[in-house]
């Protein structure tokens, strides 16, 4: 899904008009109508970030189109399904920011906090 797609769905799911999210994010209604009538899937980072509040989402569901997640793959971690590793930052940041260790070190501190979770 695109992040018009998603903001489509979510637009849908909450029964939020184009003007109800204008006003609950401050994002001006005429870009709201221009991401849609340009089919812009690229807005400005404060607008995601917005949208990710109102919607109570991540930035990385909005951000990462599902067509080009599947290229974010990484042979290092074969336990994880799919060999895909997404991240969900507050920072202007995302997985292919990282190096290849770097991802597997972050890994497995998810797995270390998981692990004491369980206990």
């Amino acid at each position: 899904m695109t992040f018009l797609e998603k903001l489509d769905y979510q637009m849908n799911k909450h029964k939020k008009s184009r003007a109800d999210v204008a006003e609950g994010t401050g994002i001006p209604r005429s870009t709201i109508d221009n991401w849609f009538s340009r089919e812009e899937n690229n807005p400005k980072r404060e607008a995601l970030v917005l949208l990710a509040k109102y919607f109570n989402v991540s930035l990385s569901y909005l951000c990462v189109d599902e067509k080009i997640k599947d290229n974010i793959n990484d042979e290092s971690i074969p336990n994880e399904p799919n060999n895909i590793l997404i991240f969900k930052l507050d920072a202007d940041m995302n997985a292919s920011d990282f190096t290849k260790r770097e991802r597997e070190e972050i890994l497995n501190f998810i797995k270390f906090i998981d692990s004491k979770r369980k206990k």
